[in-house]
Order: structure tokens, then C-alpha cells, then sequence
């Protein structure tokens, strides 16, 4: 997605970002450093998601340690990692996550995959707005469906042995 007037854009969106206060979600991208980045905070921005950038997956290690319940856009070619391994690694992490694997390819054995490896769904880059929009607000609710499954389940752990 290109946007005219680009500058102007992104900071109207900081100002109405600073003006709604905190961000109500965060969505971590494992992607190698690219001209997408902006492409992807610009559409973060605009929906009101807290982006966090991890160029390797280490990286996304950490910053998924730090985070509740997020949703995770893991880039394919990312170098130096099969994706399989990536997305599990991941997924191991402490806290739901969805994590949605963005791949130029979208077919359905690559979709297969990806749910049997644990992950949410495949979006294609470059990203399609609508399409992204789509998976990334299921991921969110179904990521925010087990963390609220979650608290009842440890909540009612916690009464029955007070």
C-alpha cells in the first residue's frame, strides 16, 4: 500500500494516536529490515496496535517474553532460520499468541502447514490491507478469547483452594 503525501499522513496518525492514549493491542513482526516496515507501522498506526519489530528470532524471543497476548506476523525468509522451527519457538513462548506466517506463496499445503505447526493462518506479502485487517482482528480475538478462558480457569483453581 503507498500513501501520498506520506509524511504528512504519518503524523496525523501520531497525533491521533497520542490523542486515544495507549495502545489496546500489540502485534510483533519478525521480518527482516525492508521498506515494509513502514508499510506495516504506518498500518499499525492506523489501527490503533502497538507494533514491535524483531529483525531476528531471537529477538522476537525477547520482545514476546515482554508481551501479554499478542498477535505475531513471522516473516518465511526470515534468514538464517527454517520457518517451522521460527514459528514454534515462538509459540513457546509464556502467553497466547497467534502468530499469522507471511509468505509471497499462499496455498493451502503452506496453510496446512502452518496450523499443524501451531500457527493461526498465511497472509501474503506484500501484505493486502483488507486481507491483514482480517487476520490480524481474528488473531486478536481469539488470542484475547484464551487469555480470558485462561484467567477464569485460574481463577476458579484459586477459589477452590482459598
Amino acid at each position: 500500500m503507498r500513501f501520498k503525501h506520506f509524511r504528512s499522513r504519518l503524523k496525523a496518525l501520531w497525533r491521533e494516536l497520542k490523542r486515544l492514549g495507549e495502545y489496546r493491542r500489540s502485534v510483533l513482526a519478525v521480518t527482516p529490515l525492508s521498506s515494509l516496515q513502514m508499510d506495516l507501522h504506518v498500518f499499525s498506526i492506523e489501527h490503533g496496535w502497538h507494533l514491535v519489530l524483531a529483525e531476528t528470532l531471537e529477538a522476537a524471543v525477547e520482545r514476546r517474553m515482554e508481551m501479554q497476548n499478542a498477535v505475531v506476523l513471522y516473516d518465511r525468509d526470515l534468514p538464517g532460520v527454517q520457518w517451522r522451527h521460527g514459528l514454534k519457538t515462538i509459540l513457546a513462548c509464556s502467553g497466547p499468541a497467534c502468530v499469522i506466517l507471511r509468505s509471497r506463496e499462499v496455498e493451502s499445503g503452506l496453510r496446512r502447514t502452518t496450523l499443524e505447526c501451531g500457527g493461526y493462518d498465511v497472509a501474503r506479502k506484500p501484505f493486502e490491507y483488507e486481507t491483514l485487517t482480517r487476520l490480524v482482528n481474528g488473531a486478536f480475538v481469539l488470542a484475547e478469547s484464551v487469555d480470558s478462558i485462561t484467567l477464569q480457569r485460574d481463577h476458579t483453581r484459586f477459589a477452590a483452594v482459598a
